[in-house]
């Protein structure tokens, strides 16, 4: 199908779909359905499988083909997975840890350590090809779900079954979304998942929206190369990580790198006097970076939070100060401000922030002690923060 077909057949659906239910109408035997395709995947405790994923983005005007990959996956049990792409390169997920072999492995192998839960889930075929959406456990489809439904059915070897969700915003209501939902393919005789398309249109917070088409297609293929790859190089690797030897972590290393050091002074132009104003300028004082920009979702969806943060600790030895690392318009950024109504103090035009506070991912959050020392280091937006930051700046407080 082509791209514009693709384009015509969700806008077909989205007339279809937008009608807004005040209750959910779930089709129980397409709910059952599902259910039972994803505990079937779940209880497998091997499997050789295939991934065929492709993801098509744009807006309300033009979708782009934007990304294709596939992946074969030995699923060894329950903890440990295997994956190996197209480009040669290989994954080894473990319970607690994921080992990425580049496309010479025998070179060198890099770890994740210490995976959380959700990272952990997010290789899980079910959740893959699922959604995450079912289970055993689940007696009921979740209340973000309006509609489960079986679509016309021309494929007489497999259940087609569209999960359309209710409208919703999220990350502290950056995002609102306009159209939301999964068709799923599960085959009649083994219950297997085939495939699953996910349409995504939403819109953020600037009043730009943006459409994403993914698709995962699942095979299960007689010959894989996933089968004879030399898993002894993860084997090698995860004995010479306990002597700290020929392995490179990655992840977490830039936060280690920094976590403990003297916090670089840089200067930057405060945005409501337009002087120039170092970090050295609040020394004695508990200091908290937000670096961050406009376009940046994960930016303005932390923003909220860290204003909560600044009105509970305003009064006190400690000073919130925002870090907008790319905008030069400092008219828009006090336009976003002021319509925000954010009250801490607010930089731009920072000089040599990226090399200094080794930023690569946004936003980035730095906790500085009263001596000048990074005593948190984190990159991105969760749920957690609020509580996570709140508990550091009361103990360093109370030093």
């Amino acid at each position: 199908m082509t791209i514009i077909l693709k384009y015509c057949f969700v806008l077909l659906l989205q007339i279809f779909y937008t009608t807004n239910c005040k209750s959910q109408v779930i089709d129980q035997d397409a709910f059952n359905i599902l259910k039972a395709s994803f505990d079937k995947i779940s209880n497998q405790k091997s499997l050789v499988y295939s991934i065929l994923y492709s993801h098509s983005s744009g807006d309300e005007k033009r979708i782009m083909l934007k990304e294709i990959d596939a992946s074969y996956i030995n699923m060894l049990d329950l903890d440990e997975t295997l994956y190996f792409f197209l480009d040669g390169s290989a994954k080894y997920v473990t319970k607690d840890s994921i080992y990425i072999a580049e496309v010479n492995p025998e070179k060198i192998v890099k770890v994740i350590p210490n995976i959380d839960v959700h990272i952990h889930g997010s290789y899980k075929i079910q959740n893959i090809i699922l959604n995450n959406m079912l289970g055993t456990e689940q007696k009921f489809a979740d209340k973000w779900i309006d509609t489960i439904r079986f679509e016309n059915n021309v494929e007489t070897n497999q259940y087609i079954i569209d999960v359309v969700e209710k409208k919703r915003t999220w990350n502290n209501g950056t995002i609102k979304s306009i159209l939301l939902y999964d068709r799923y393919w599960v085959d009649k005789k083994s219950l297997f998942p085939n495939k699953r398309k996910s349409f995504r249109h939403n819109k953020d917070d600037l009043g730009q929206e943006k459409i994403d088409i993914y698709e995962f297609a699942l095979s299960f293929p007689e010959k894989s190369p996933v089968l004879g790859f030399p898993m002894q190089i993860f084997k090698d690797h995860q004995y010479r990580a306990i002597k700290n030897t020929a392995i490179q972590t990655v992840g977490d290393n830039k936060t280690f790198n920094m976590l403990g050091q003297l916090a670089p002074d840089f200067t930057g132009t405060n945005l409501i006097s337009g002087k120039k104003e170092k970090i050295s300028d609040y020394s004695g004082k508990i200091i908290l970076l937000d670096f961050w920009y406009l376009s940046c979702a994960p930016c303005r969806s932390l923003m909220p939070i860290l204003n909560k943060l600044n009105e509970k600790f305003k009064d006190k030895n400690f000073v919130l100060l925002g870090v907008n690392v790319t905008d030069t318009n400092s008219a828009e950024i006090k336009k976003y401000i002021n319509e925000k109504k954010y009250h801490y103090k607010q930089w731009y035009n920072p000089l040599s922030i990226n090399r200094l506070y080794n930023l690569s991912a946004y936003p980035t959050t730095v906790l500085i002690d009263k001596a000048g020392q990074i005593k948190f280091y984190d990159t991105g937006y969760s749920d957690d923060i609020e509580s996570i930051l709140s508990k550091l700046i009361e103990a360093e407080l109370n030093k």
